[in-house]
């Protein structure tokens, strides 16, 4: 074999080893930044359940559940805005990015006043999952306040 062939496949098997080289860079910066252009590095909610039965409460009444949760995705977990369905629901979340691994919660308050018979509320979660929403929900059968049910 002449050196030139010899420096062509040395160059050849130079240039493959610089581009996996670079492939695997991108694919750990990704991985660190959470783009969500590659689903696989992007966060995820694990919630250990997405909707609870408040069971039967006279109106007027105000009830909380914790909505737990964890991020089982590869980057960081932040959550935007969470979205009641109307004014008699008020939402808390996490304000700082859930860190993969990590759990935390989204409470739920729910006031029933002028409220009457089954409502079904849901909570819309604006995040930088893959996705960018997920859904929670709740039921409760409200009584009037003056019924003896």
């Amino acid at each position: 074999m002449n050196n030139s062939k010899k420096i062509l496949i040395l160059i050849f098997f130079a240039s493959i080893c610089f581009w996996s080289c670079n492939q695997k860079k991108q694919a750990e910066t990704r991985k660190l930044t959470g783009t969500l252009a590659d689903s696989v590095y992007a966060p995820r909610f694990k919630f250990t359940e997405i909707t609870t039965d408040f069971g039967k409460i006279k109106e007027g009444t105000i009830v909380e559940h914790q909505y737990k949760f964890k991020n089982v995705g590869e980057s960081p977990l932040s959550i935007t805005t969470v979205q009641a369905q109307c004014g008699c629901t008020v939402p808390r979340w996490p304000q700082s990015p859930v860190m993969p691994g990590e759990e935390g919660v989204i409470q739920v308050k729910f006031d029933s006043k002028g409220k009457s018979g089954v409502q079904k509320k849901w909570i819309t979660i604006m995040s930088n999952t893959f996705s960018g929403q997920d859904y929670l929900s709740f039921t409760a059968e409200v009584a009037k306040a003056d019924s003896t049910q």
